[in-house]
């Protein structure tokens, strides 16, 4: 029986370019994504094969270039033009000129080849490194966003055409990715619209060749009396050959001419003459038409989405198609987390249609134009080499222009996303006068121009547009300008950062207390990564004296002191280039597919963090910016969206604040909640790892209910899949996806420690965690009386993780409360079943069933070895108020080991780490509290600014020892 859990955050069709793209940012950011494809394999041969500058540069970003560039493509550096000669005497080149010219700013100035088959291999490898399994041969074929359920309103029903198998699931979001015949398209009535009437069917082969050409490893566009032809290199030696067998405007026109590989050849042959070439062999041909449409909407809903060819089909001379495809994907992609995280409002997803629609819109423009100029008029000599130097004596002719243009647009750097609610202009919400500097070279809605910095953490030499990974989060670039007249403004900018309503606090990471020292992007909200850049050589910058919201960043804060040849004079390079004054510097936000969006002047006092707040509380859940002297505390609010109550401040130290509040403010007040959690006198402030989980069903009160013995079907034969949400009890993340197991599985702890019936390995900070089902399943049984009482069903023994939420996938089993009859296959997803009771006549149902989870510290499980205390405590008061005498941490194998002394008693143990939140179990079976037996004592440690706080569990009271 396998997995009954049939929800998922996205359910995407087709594994082409702009699908496989999608589906390895959404699982790598922790979403549980089903994904299928109808082919039975990947693409062996053929199909796209050009990665353009700018996409190269997504790659890269991606993580993914090494693996692209293992592959040897071919580099296309050169575009070759070739003509007919005067008389008749075959074709001659008459000039050539970059793929990429030099005012395009890029650190890849070619276009990389290789075949769709090997880019998506390597998609697919790091696809399943994320979790996520593309399923094959699948396809679509059904769907509805019905709204029955409001966290999964689209209903799919998929099938599988090996075995005609039809599965229904439910999603958050639905995504068509595939291509030019899309069942989602059809089925929303979402028509084409074609820009241009003008139709052609092409060949296109690739094949080794043996031939004098000279030009056969370039990028070639080839006209002659005999036709015309593209020249594209591969990797392995292959070449691809594009041939235009037929146009709308040819005499006999029909959308069905077709031609075989041999007559493609021949026609090769006459167009290369007076050259020859011969094929040593053709790996892949193919015959298609191909009409420029795009269509009328991406999405009708917000919830079901187009991409790629299911959205624009054009000639694929340009190499445009899986470049504008990886567009697609990032810009939804990013868009849909900022949703799902809960930091912007859903209104957000309408400028994925206004984004990409208008880009497919040009490109379908730029395809008309591109056309004409392979089919119809070859450049001269004159404008070939105007067109290589970018400029001419006169004012510039139409192809010049169109040349220029064409270049920043296939090369993927000419696109630009109109002003928007992410792109600021005048027109914006955000009306602060600190928006825009005057000389400024970047724009809004266009990509971050590429800078090269130090970064001061190792002195290396760095990539500035690539320091942030495609995670998700907006990256914030202070170009801090002088340091020492900057000084107050990087002071302010970092005080007005920790206020409590900054952009920066309201949407703080829930484990803010727990995040590793080594956290390099993200060390106090996913959604946003600071980078500081000084104006300085890398040895005038004094990291340690700079605001520790500053210094959280250390892997982030850079040195102006790499030269650029594009600014060969600049004494600030990165500065300079980009138009800010190295004195003054300012900052600029970058949304998360490398986009500006914004640029704010770096000013003394609260206005730079006033608009950055003014700019996210545009689209933002939550109001930013209102007034606030609070600190970035950590964990006294709920992270918004995050779906995990934060842990209780722990910043209590007054030490750690150059202004204590006053003891009647009422921040204070909070300070002094924080203080009370920790010494115990209302709440503990940690669990005691480990820990039993129990589930609790909470049905409607009945005062007469109809079946009882409510339990799991659960046989080793077919196994009850229990399915949770899981928290980590180690850096307290709650995990997103939903995980299922059985009480008959046995996996290895790795470590050997034994074996656990679940074994689980936190993707945040890497800990492997465990549980077992300890007793159960037992059985619900009903009562008569008015309240209808809380039962275990299964009880869990956890060991650094806990279960927060409980999915009744799968079977049931009840009996009739009068006729004992057995009820089975009763299914309790949506709270309810009904059936007829034959023996008693009467109908039988469960109503409104609900579920709870209860995570009990559980003491007399622990397996943390400790001593038995030498001495014991006579006494309540002596144990409240112990002499702590030191605390020695030493290493032992992997795990650090403490040595606590308390008065003449000394306990040992193990902790996880020494930096973070820490629990520690002491076990001593024999200790007396005020007379009354506890059993293992437990204690609680928690390090925080260097004070190191201990209290009880077990209703012993807290005590702060000061520890330094």
């Amino acid at each position: 029986m396998s997995p009954p859990d049939n929800r998922y955050d996205i359910v995407i069709v087709g594994a082409g370019p702009v699908g496989i793209l999608l589906s390895l940012c959404l699982s790598r950011w922790g979403y549980k994504v089903k994904h299928i494809d109808n082919r039975p394999v990947p693409t062996a041969t053929g199909r796209a094969d050009g990665i353009q500058p700018r996409s190269i540069e997504i790659l890269r970003n991606l993580g993914l270039k090494r693996a692209l560039m293992a592959n040897e493509p071919a580099k296309v550096f050169d575009v070759a033009f070739w003509d007919p000669q005067p008389g008749g005497n075959g074709i001659h080149r008459t000039g050539n000129w970059p793929s990429c010219p030099r005012f395009i700013d890029t650190r890849f100035p070619f276009t990389a080849l290789v075949h769709q088959g090997k880019i998506e291999k390597m998609f697919l490898d790091e696809i399943e490194k994320a979790g996520t399994f593309i399923q094959r041969p699948w396809t679509i074929v059904d769907f509805k966003n019905s709204g029955r359920d409001e966290a999964y309103p689209v209903e799919v029903s998929l099938k599988c055409l090996d075995t005609n198998v039809i599965e229904n699931v439910r999603a958050k979001y639905l995504f068509s990715g595939e291509g030019a015949r899309s069942f989602v398209r059809e089925k929303l009535g979402i028509g084409m619209s074609y820009k241009d009437q003008i139709s052609f069917v092409w060949g296109v082969m690739d094949g080794v060749v043996r031939t004098d050409f000279p030009d056969i490893q370039t990028k070639c566009t080839i006209h002659s009396d005999s036709g015309s032809i593209m020249v594209i290199p591969r990797e392995e030696n292959m070449v691809r050959l594009y041939v235009q067998i037929a146009s709308s405007t040819d005499s006999d026109w029909s959308p069905r001419k077709t031609a075989t590989a041999e007559e493609v050849q021949e026609i090769a042959k006459k167009i290369l003459q007076p050259y020859s070439i011969e094929w040593d062999r053709v790996e892949w041909y193919s015959v298609y038409p191909i009409g420029q449409g795009i269509a009328e909407k991406y999405t009708l809903d917000h919830r079901v989405f187009m991409g790629g060819d299911a959205c624009h089909t054009h000639s694929p001379k340009a190499g445009q198609g899986m470049n504008t495809a990886f567009h697609d994907a990032l810009n939804l992609a990013w868009k849909l987390h900022a949703v799902e995280s809960g930091f912007a409002n859903r209104s957000i997803l309408e400028s994925y249609e206004l984004e990409r629609k208008q880009i497919a819109e040009n490109l379908l423009s730029f395809d008309n134009k591109y056309a004409a100029l392979f089919s119809k008029r070859p450049p001269t000599a004159e404008e070939v080499g105007n067109a290589k130097s970018g400029h001419s004596d006169g004012e510039e002719d139409d192809f010049v222009k169109t040349f220029k243009s064409s270049c920043e647009f296939t090369s993927g750097y000419g696109v630009a996303y109109e002003p928007n609610v992410f792109n600021w202009s005048s027109s914006h919400p955000a009306k602060s006068p600190l928006f825009g500097i005057d000389g400024v070279k970047l724009t809004p809605g266009r990509v971050f121009t590429p800078t090269s910095v130090t970064r001061l953490s190792d002195a290396n030499f760095v990539h500035l547009e690539q320091e942030v990974p495609a995670n998700g989060a907006f990256r914030i670039f202070v170009f801090a300008g002088s340091p020492s007249r900057n000084k107050v403004a990087i002071e302010d900018f970092a005080q007005n950062l920790e206020k409590e309503n900054s952009f920066l606090s309201v949407y703080r990471r829930p484990d803010l207390g727990h995040v590793s020292y080594f956290e390099r992007h993200n060390p106090h909200s996913k959604l946003f990564t600071i980078n500081v850049i000084f104006a300085s050589p890398k040895n005038a910058v004094e990291v340690s004296s700079l605001p520790q919201v500053i210094k959280d960043y250390h892997h982030h804060i850079y040195a102006d002191d790499i030269p650029d040849v594009r600014v060969p004079h600049a004494k600030f390079p990165a500065h300079e280039k980009l138009g800010f004054d190295p004195e003054k510097g300012g900052v600029v936000v970058v949304r998360p597919d490398s986009h500006v969006a914004c640029i704010v002047q770096l000013v003394e006092g609260s206005g730079t963090v006033d608009a950055l707040n003014e700019y996210f509380n545009s689209f933002s859940t939550n109001e930013l910016g209102q007034a606030s002297s609070s600190r970035l505390q950590r964990g006294t609010r709920q992270a918004a969206g995050a779906g995990v109550k934060p842990l209780p401040a722990i910043d209590t130290d007054p030490a750690s604040s150059d202004h204590p509040p006053e003891p009647s403010s009422p921040s204070h007040q909070a300070k002094q909640n924080n203080q009370n959690a920790l010494l115990g006198t209302n709440s503990r402030p940690a669990r005691v790892r480990p820990c039993t989980s129990l589930i609790i069903p909470i049905p409607l009160l009945t005062s007469s209910p109809s079946v009882t013995e409510l339990r799991p079907q659960d046989t080793e034969e077919d196994p009850y899949y229990y399915t949770f949400k899981v928290l980590c009890s180690s850096c307290r993340e709650v995990h997103p996806n939903w995980i299922s197991f059985t009480r008959y599985e046995k996996h290895e702890i790795p470590g050997s420690r034994g074996e656990a019936n679940f074994v689980w390995k936190c993707k945040v900070c890497g800990k492997t965690h465990s549980a077992s089902i300890s007793a159960g399943p037992n059985a619900y049984e009903a009562t008569d009386n008015a309240k209808a009482k809380t039962q275990k069903i299964v009880e869990f023994d956890c060991r650094g993780l806990e279960f927060t939420e409980f999915k009744p996938d799968g079977e049931w089993a009840a009996k009739g409360a009068e006729s004992s009859t057995v009820f089975t296959e009763i299914d309790l997803t949506e709270g309810d079943w009904y059936d007829y009771d034959e023996k008693a006549s009467e109908e039988v149902s469960i109503k409104e069933m609900t579920w709870d989870i209860k995570n009990v510290n559980s003491n007399q499980s622990t397996r943390v070895p400790f001593c038995r205390p030498s001495t014991k405590p006579s006494s309540r008061k002596e144990l409240k108020k112990p002499h702590a005498n030191n605390l020695f941490p030493f290493r032992v194998g992997s795990a650090f080991v403490i040595r606590l002394k308390w008065g003449q008693t000394e306990y040992r143990g193990t902790l996880e780490s020494i930096d973070s939140y820490m629990n520690v179990l002491l076990r001593d079976t024999e200790e007396f509290i005020d007379g009354k037996n506890t059993g293992n004592l437990g204690l609680v440690l928690i390090r925080c600014n260097n004070i190191l706080w201990m209290g009880g569990a077990d209703g012993v009271e807290m005590t702060d020892l000061g520890l330094k």
